[in-house]
């Protein structure tokens, strides 16, 4: 059985990161003592305060042991303690400043766990009463704290006070300060907190309950004082780029999380800035998480809606911070940034917040970061993404032009100094709109435009200010724009969903309706086809058939009998030249509703070709409404024609114009995402007969759908986009309608070997989370009877995967493990060979999603932490030997079967270590107990000794010997081990053998003597031997001596001396059995350049 790692709660350090938060909002920390507290507290703290201070005096060697005896409830005590005013004073001691730096490098991250976070709350403790006693302010404080409801508020309050007071006369009390800290303790703070900035980030943000000014001032004048002046003087060389700009980041976010609430804060903060704003907006040279790029992004959309008028420099600062964090994933935040910083802007201009020079350069420099931002997430290519419409959206209804007419024109005669910021203003107009052109295709920029009738207003703008006709004037009637509907076309995704249900769809039409109803479809019916056979209708077509009309079409489908009107197969090249003209397709309603009749059109001539129209109708009668009966007697016949080899199908193809099915496809594809969307919102009708036909043309233009296919073929023009559709459909299939799931798979089949071909176009985030959302919903829905269909559909969404897909690569991963578990442990599972087969292909997609997502550096990321979890909890490894261990001898013929199976198990474990780091693998490993079990794996699997002397070269003959080689290379990736010749060795920490051991982890060491047991120090191995009450280890050594005179002749010959407690230990590593990966010769030649 294995231990599986607890993620909730450390032995030592507490709760893990967020699971904490709770206890260190401002209502919990407010909770004040009762009487009976008081005196242990107070006792407690004063007692963990001396051993701090104590800690700071211990060479920095020997810190990290030392920490271990200052457990968690201690310091926590001292937080309680500051709930009794005059306890402060005893933090008002510079000395406790290096041994909380101590404290905290003993945590890795800082921010992991509670641990890390109480020594920090306690830091800043001890700077904001250092600063108040140096001042001589601190008995004022603590009285006012007496008689306050809150009194941390007015602790934080004073020290802002002296912080803001201290900057203003030139910060001489805190760097007086700063000439006491011994050694380099301020510097592994600031080293610490950059190295965790990400947690220390979202700590500030989520809490707020403590202010940092004091520790900003502290640690800005640690950097004067170690000879670094901060101006734009200052040359970039080793100071600056290991203080200034690491405190500066630290800093800068202090500034998005500040709490507004505490007196004096902000304006403390914000006058620290200053002397280092010049060092702002360096490019990062580090990866940027997604995530906490979507953080920084987030706070600081919040900080622009709570902003009042008077704080737009402020606004614009921290956008010059956040501007250069913003990565590929942030999409659906910018059309808010945008939003809110225009329409600051505006309130700024309308109020006279600014004079006109201020405002000048204040929109240069919010329009300039802005740019940057667009060209830093430009998708490479167009496809109507969601954010991209909001962002036109907010351009247009938030007016950034006019907002740069309001400013220059109301601006005074050109001073001859300030000319050169109305120029950069006028460039940075142009520039704005050139890089929006890149995000927005001109004709679809220009059509907005038109529409919400912005470019009639900039004709006569140019009329105005140029006297000229300068600009043509724009055609036709301008249109006003909604957001959410275009009149001719109806409502826009997703307004329109609601109508189109299964319940929404099966109400019934009065009497009165019936009548009216039949003879508008009829009517519409007519033109549809009429259409079909004019020569690109182009845009007439929407006035010639209204939306009204089409959806009288849907609305006669719930007469049953009228259903025979759409067994006509040139209906649906008519609803082909309507969608046409629908750009983007599923954009509008009156696309998805032309989409509709087309696919009824097509299931209805395939029920009419097959002769089960009638009994269909027939069917349906009994429930008037109800469309289910329709979709599956559909899916009925397209499983029988499949299994006919397709004959009716190819019969209907005929039917259909040339063209007419190849523009549909290219129709469907270049709407792919949208497509998909309304597919798995709406599952109110089956597309199997539509697949199916879309297949037999492809037949009928002798493409041959197998392997031998190449891309001269077609393949590139009609396979290709057509399997997309068919695995998208496959995603979102209704499991509801009999007979669909079934028969789309049987369609599927006979493209399966075009399915996993790379995109070469861009890849939309928000259309592969989609399509993630939708897999890890089909593992979670049909988790055991499905693993086929989910292998099918993981290598579909595979290539598709990119990254700001991080979060959901867990789940994904943790659905995929335990569906193959269900699937092994059942009864009624398939064959040995079969499930090697399914195993092998869920681990090698999920490498190549692991190679596409990783990050450039390992951060403590949630989700990279989520996937060892889920690795661990459904244990891989195991999973891998329970499918090679049940196998029987291999039949020659499946032998390859296995060698990449355990091919694809080392090679995961492998791309696993390049997300996170070795060491951080083997203590999660390690402290789930799977190191241990891997090691009994191999003795079993290999036998004692025959590890070490290895097998001769050959092919994998036994699936013992498969197992055994998972297990060694799997050690290999996990504790980065190159290949069998090297010659480092590597450790596998365990569990102290000791019993009374008061932190029985990280055994390194064993006994020189008898290397059986294990210990984490000598003074352990000591103590277990001299018990008064015989040990452990005494015991197994007197049983094995006994047991063994000829091998343990010399061991402990004198068990029962004294003088024996002084026995020595030695490494672990030093033992021959720890170092069978680095002797065992590999019979993989694959491996052996690992």
């Amino acid at each position: 059985m294995l231990t599986a790692l607890n993620n909730d709660r450390h032995g030592f350090w507490g709760r893990s990161f967020p699971g904490y938060f709770k206890s260190y909002t401002n209502q919990a920390v407010a909770t004040p003592l009762s009487p009976l507290e008081e005196p242990q507290v107070r006792t407690k703290a004063a007692k963990t305060v001396e051993w701090i201070i104590a800690l700071g005096r211990t060479p920095r060697g020997d810190r990290h042991g030392a920490a271990r005896y200052i457990t968690l409830s201690m310091l926590k005590s001292i937080l309680d303690a500051t709930k009794i005013p005059e306890e402060i004073k005893r933090l008002a001691d510079l000395r406790l400043i290096p041994g909380c730096v101590g404290l905290i490098t003993s945590v890795e991250p800082v921010f992991g766990y509670e641990y890390g976070y109480v020594c920090f709350r306690i830091l800043n403790f001890a700077i904001g009463a250092c600063l108040l006693k140096q001042i001589g302010r601190l008995d004022d404080t603590i009285e006012r704290m007496r008689s306050a409801s809150d009194g941390h508020l007015v602790f934080w309050s004073d020290a802002a006070a002296v912080v803001y007071w201290d900057i203003r006369h030139a910060g001489r009390i805190i760097l007086g300060l700063c000439l006491i800290f011994t050694e380099d303790s301020l510097d592994r703070l600031m080293n610490l907190l950059h190295d965790n900035q990400k947690q220390y980030f979202i700590v500030l943000k989520a809490l707020e309950s403590m202010g940092l000014s004091g520790l900003m001032l502290t640690l800005r004048a640690h950097i004067q004082v170690r000879g670094v002046v901060m101006s734009n003087k200052t040359k970039c060389g080793d100071l600056v780029e290991s203080r200034i700009q690491p405190y500066s980041r630290l800093l800068w976010r202090y500034l998005l999380s500040v709490p507004t609430f505490i007196e004096h804060e902000v304006q403390a903060v914000y006058e620290i800035h200053i002397d280092v704003t010049y060092w702002a907006r360096f490019r990062e040279s580090y990866f940027i998480d997604v995530e906490d790029s979507r953080n920084l992004l987030q706070a600081l959309n919040e900080k622009l809606v709570t902003s009042s008028m008077t704080q737009l420099t402020r606004g614009m600062i921290l956008l010059r911070f956040v501007e250069p964090l913003v990565v590929p994933g942030c999409e659906n935040l910018v059309p808010t940034l945008v939003e809110r910083c225009l329409r600051l802007m505006w309130n700024a201009i309308e109020n006279n917040d600014t004079c006109s020079s201020t405002a000048r350069v204040v929109i240069t420099t919010v329009l300039m970061s802005i740019r940057y931002i667009f060209q830093e997430i430009k998708p490479k290519s167009f496809d109507h993404q969601q954010w991209i419409v909001q962002l036109v959206d907010t351009i247009i209804n938030e007016s950034p032009t006019d907002l740069i007419l309001r400013v220059l024109i109301t601006a005074p005669d050109f001073v001859p100094g300030q000319q050169d910021v109305t120029e950069r203003l006028c460039n940075i107009a142009s520039e704005f709109y050139e890089d929006l052109v890149y995000l927005v295709p001109r004709s679809y920029f220009i059509s907005r435009l038109r529409d919400s009738g912005v470019l009639a207003d900039w004709h006569k703008y140019v009329n105005h200010f140029l006297g000229e006709d300068t600009l043509e004037a724009p055609t036709g009637r301008s249109l006003c724009s909604s957001r959410n509907r275009h009149d001719p076309l109806g409502r826009r995704i997703p307004d329109y969903f609601k109508s189109y249900t299964n319940q929404a769809l099966s109400v019934l039409l009065s009497p009165y309706e019936v009548i009216h109803v039949q003879v508008n479809a009829s009517k519409t019916i007519e033109r549809i086809i009429a259409l079909g056979d004019r020569l690109n209708p182009g845009r007439d077509a929407a006035r010639y058939i209204p939306l009204s009309m089409l959806k009288s079409v849907l609305d006669m489908t719930k007469i049953p009998t009228q259903i025979q009107k759409l067994a006509d197969p040139r209906l649906v090249t008519g609803c082909i030249e309507l969608m046409a003209f629908v750009k983007p397709l599923f954009e509008y309603e009156y696309g998805y509703v032309c989409f509709r009749i087309l696919n009824l059109a097509i299931n209805a001539c395939i029920l009419k070709c097959c002769g089960r129209l009638n009994d269909t109708i027939q069917l349906m009668s009994y429930d008037s409404g109800n469309h289910l009966p329709f979709w599956s007697d559909a899916a009925a016949i397209v499983c029988m024609d499949i299994k006919n080899e397709g004959h009716n199908a190819l019969r209907l193809c005929a039917g259909f114009p040339p063209d007419a099915l190849d523009r549909l496809i290219e129709l469907l594809h270049s709407n792919q995402k949208q497509y998909f969307i309304v597919l798995r919102n709406l599952q109110s009708m089956g597309l199997s007969g539509l697949m199916l036909i879309l297949r037999a043309h492809i037949r009928v233009g002798e493409l041959g759908l197998s392997s031998k296919v190449t891309d001269k073929d077609l393949a590139q023009g009609l396979v290709q986009p057509y399997s997309r559709l068919l695995w998208r459909y496959l995603l979102a299939v209704p499991v509801f309608i009999e007979y669909e799931a079934q028969a789309i798979y049987e369609v599927h089949i006979h493209i399966t070997y075009w399915a996993r071909f790379r995109d070469s176009y861009f890849v939309d985030v928000q259309d592969s989370r989609n399509l993630l959302q939708a897999l890890n919903q089909h593992f979670a829905t049909y988790p055991m009877t499905h693993l086929t269909g989910g292998m099918v559909l993981l290598r579909f969404v595979e290539p598709l995967v990119v990254r700001g897909c991080e979060d959901l690569i867990p789940t994904l991963v943790k659905c995929s493990l335990r569906s193959m578990w269900d699937l092994i442990t059942t009864d009624d599972g398939p064959g040995s060979s079969t499930l090697r087969v399914l195993v092998t292909g869920v681990l090698t997609s999920i490498r190549y999603i692991f190679q596409e997502i990783r990050p450039k550096s390992f951060d403590h990321q949630q989700w990279i932490v989520e996937l060892v979890d889920s690795i661990i909890d459904e244990s891989l490894t195991n999973l891998v030997l329970r499918v090679l261990v049940a196998a029987p001898d291999f039949v020659p013929g499946q032998q390859d079967l296995t060698e990449r199976l355990y091919n694809a198990a080392s090679q995961l474990y492998e791309e696993l270590v390049r997300l996170a780091p070795n060491y951080y693998l083997v203590m999660r490993l390690d402290d789930s107990g799977l190191l241990d079990d891997w090691h009994k794996y191999t003795n079993y699997f290999f036998g004692t000794g025959d590890v070490l002397r290895g097998f001769s070269r050959g092919p994998v003959v036994s699936a013992y010997k498969a197992c055994g080689e998972v297990i060694l290379h799997t050690l290999m990736a996990v504790l980065g081990i190159r290949g069998p010749g090297t010659k480092e060795l590597y450790s596998v920490s365990g569990s102290c053998d000791n019993p009374r051991c008061p932190m029985p982890c990280g055994a390194m060491y064993v006994c020189s003597e008898c290397e059986d047991l294990e210990y984490c120090s000598e003074r352990c191995l000591i103590a277990d031997w001299a018990s008064q009450f015989p040990g452990l280890h005494k015991r197994v050594c007197t049983q094995q001596a006994l047991a063994n005179r000829k091998l343990r002749s010399t061991y402990h010959q004198t068990i029962e001396d004294p003088g024996r407690k002084k026995m020595t230990i030695s490494q672990k590593n030093d033992m021959d059995t720890n170092n069978m990966v680095l002797s065992y010769s590999c019979d993989n030649v694959d491996w052996v350049h690992l």
